[in-house]
């Protein structure tokens, strides 16, 4: 007689789950997180949703108007609710993607740089995000011109410096 045991009076079917043994090594994915295009990547998919909801949230603050309906004696004719709402998600839009777009840049830009910086020293310390964000606070600036892109580039390195004492590795 086997033995019984109790998955076999279950209702339900267990997910299949692969048991891992010597002779099937697990599968290596090291070369896809390793990747600098991947981070960059996901610094780009990550930033544009940070981004998203940051816009959400300042257009929830920024659109509040206070109630005046009166102007010089005058009673101020408001907009319909439909029309009042189409504006208010138009904003809203308008901000996310604004919003998004910035976060999106900043990050994949960020990650990125950061990434390549860490392979051509063969180093895993501070100073990578440090040059990453010198490199992401000058591209950001760029238009500006080159004194711009100087600071740009000086901000952006104190911040990352500041976040990397804060959080640590």
């Amino acid at each position: 007689n086997p033995p019984l045991h109790f998955t076999s009076f279950l209702p339900y079917p267990l997910p299949w789950a692969p048991v891992a043994s010597p002779a099937i090594p697990p599968p290596d994915f090291s070369w896809f997180t390793e990747s600098c295009g991947v981070k960059s990547a996901i610094g780009v998919v990550m930033g544009s949703g940070m981004g998203m909801v940051m816009g959400v949230f300042l257009s929830a603050m920024s659109d509040t108007r206070p109630p005046v309906t009166i102007v010089n004696g005058r009673e101020v004719p408001t907009s319909p609710m439909k029309e009042q709402m189409k504006q208010s998600m138009r904003s809203t839009r308008e901000k996310s993607l604004y919003w998004a777009r910035n976060f999106a840049f900043i990050s994949g830009l960020f990650a990125g740089t950061e990434c390549i910086v860490e392979k051509a020293r063969g180093k895993h310390d501070v100073w990578n995000q440090v040059l990453g964000g010198c490199a992401t606070g000058a591209a950001m600036q760029a238009k500006s011109g080159p004194q711009a892109a100087a600071m740009g580039c000086g901000g952006f390195a104190a911040f990352s410096l500041c976040i990397e004492a804060v959080m640590g590795h």
